[in-house]
């Protein structure tokens, strides 16, 4: 298990380069500047260690259904662009939460996104089905499959809804076994973080 979890955290830093630092909706690779740092004008932190988006209420949990908290950052200074990214603490398994605010729709948002997975891995990306959702929320997703040297095969799947005029994304990144569980959790974290998305958002590309 801890080479498991040493194989998929090295992942993760790679990923994350294109993941967690990089705009929403538009792949990078420079270095991370220091602008997207998370700040304390955007976020709030309470006492149990959880942060809250102020501008969106969207709370990220130090930990969260066997998740442990990475980090939080913000892709740009007025608190419109944020996510918080997850570990799962046995396997090393990822998941990212983004709330932030665009004119564009879920679909084409999804489709950016698929996209920036497609850009993120330098490995062959294969289709891939994922459960039908069993909550009365409304997202759309798309999965794939690549290989991994050391792990075999990895299934990459990114969630997209809108909620009061914010959108939330979920990607997450897992070993294809036990999926249908893994699914149905990632279902249920997205209903989570969204429950706490509260506040409507005003201007800057908001659409309610």
């Amino acid at each position: 298990m801890k080479t498991l979890l040493g194989a998929l955290a090295a992942t993760a830093f790679l990923a994350g380069c294109q993941t967690v630092p990089v705009s929403s909706d538009t792949a990078r690779t420079d270095p991370v500047p220091d602008l997207l740092q998370p700040s304390s004008a955007n976020w709030r932190v309470d006492v149990y260690g959880t942060q809250f988006h102020k501008s969106s209420g969207a709370a990220c949990p130090r930990e969260w259904r066997g998740f442990v908290r990475q980090r939080i950052v913000d892709f740009n200074e007025d608190g419109t662009d944020s996510g918080c990214n997850y570990q799962q603490k046995e396997t090393g398994e990822l998941v990212t939460v983004y709330v932030f605010t665009r004119e564009h729709s879920v679909a084409v948002e999804l489709g950016n996104a698929v996209e920036e997975m497609r850009l993120a891995w330098d490995s062959d990306f294969r289709d891939a089905s994922s459960l039908p959702s069993e909550l009365p929320i409304d997202y759309e997703d798309a999965a794939f499959l690549h290989s991994h040297h050391a792990l075999g095969e990895l299934k990459e799947r990114v969630m997209v809804t809108r909620k009061q005029g914010w959108l939330v994304k979920l990607r997450a990144t897992y070993l294809d076994e036990g999926t249908d569980a893994k699914e149905r959790l990632q279902e249920t974290m997205l209903a989570d973080f969204l429950d706490s998305v509260t506040e409507i958002a005003l201007g800057n590309g908001g659409v309610i």
